[in-house]
Parts: structure tokens; sequence; C-alpha cells
């Protein structure tokens, strides 16, 4: 019985040790100045380079046919860009991005996404108003699914338009063209 006892009294000793040591340490805390809070994204060097992408645009291909309309944004405080894509045909062309300026690297990185299609890349700026960016792409359908390099430019042009040009790498080895088109501005 005493044994008992010795050992409740052990516990109860046990934890209000623990509790006044957790208090003495909340009190250290509150007592200790915040941390700064870091400047964000937009203080990035470079947090604008991709900002010619943003826009209201239809999009046309390299025989300047209609291929859909897509609209890029930015969000929350400018760290983001989201991309929302509407193909000429619905549903299965449909798609979105998001693109973000990576503070350890300094490249951008977009993750893309569609009901057939997977894009993660990254890049830069090889020029002002060029952005190039490269990684691989993920075709998938149920029993079946195909990962390739990917690799492409998106350009501004002197007349207001961007030119997107890119390009996947089949399992041989050859690139073939995936894309080849023009941005014009949705008036």
């Amino acid at each position: 019985m005493e044994l008992e006892i010795d050992m409740k009294l052990n516990h109860m000793l046990l934890g209000l040790t623990l509790i006044l040591s957790g208090a003495a340490h909340a009190q250290q805390m509150e007592d200790a100045p915040a941390p700064p809070t870091p400047p964000g994204c937009t203080s990035l060097e470079g947090a604008d380079e991709f900002d010619f992408f943003i826009g209201d645009w239809n999009v046309f291909n390299a025989k300047q046919q209609y291929v859909g309309r897509n609209v890029i944004s930015k969000a929350y405080d400018g760290c983001f860009l989201f991309e929302r894509w509407s193909g000429g045909r619905g549903g299965m062309d449909d798609g979105r991005s998001t693109s973000y300026k990576d503070p350890r690297d300094g490249k951008w990185v977009q993750l893309w996404a569609s009901p057939n299609t997977v894009i993660d890349w990254k890049g830069g700026l090889v020029e002002p108003g060029k952005m190039r960016l490269e990684g691989e792409i993920v075709f998938f359908a149920p029993g079946r699914s195909s990962a390739h390099a990917f690799r492409g430019d998106l350009t501004k042009n002197a007349d207001g338009t961007l030119t997107q040009f890119l390009e996947w790498q089949a399992t041989e080895g050859e690139w073939s063209v995936w894309f080849d088109g023009t941005y014009v501005a949705n008036e």
C-alpha cells in the first residue's frame, strides 16, 4: 500500500514539475520577441519577370486556327500565376497550371494538369520576354501512362502577341513538336 501511495505521489510530483516547467517555458516564449516576418515572394529578384504572360488570350496554332482561350492572372499578393486553359473542343482539352519563383534556386516552377496530361517543369528567362522551361510531361490513361522529357519557350513579340513553342522527347530520343502557336490578347 505504501509503495502504491509513493508511486502516486511520484507521478503527481512529476506531473506538477512538467506543468510548472511548461508554464515557465510558455512565459519565456511570451517574453521573447517574435521572429521577423519574411519579406515575401514579391521581394524576390525577378518576381515580375513572367508578368508578360498575364492576360486573357485567344490562342492559335501554327496554321492560324483557333485552338482555345488562356487566362493567366496573379494571385496571393503576386506570388503565383494561375493559368486557366479552355481548349476549343472543351472537356478533355481543358487544363490548369500554377507558376511561382522558387526562392531556393531563383528558377520558375510550373505544374500543369489536365484530364490526361501533367507537366512538371522549371526554368527562367533566357532573355527579357523569353521564358524557357524544361522538365517532364506525363501522358496517362487507365492502364497505361508514359513520361517524357519536355521543354518549351514562351516569347513576347514586339506586337504584343506571345509565341509558344513546346517539344517532347519520344522514347527513341527524338524531339517532336507538341505545340507551336500564337497568343493574341482577347480584346
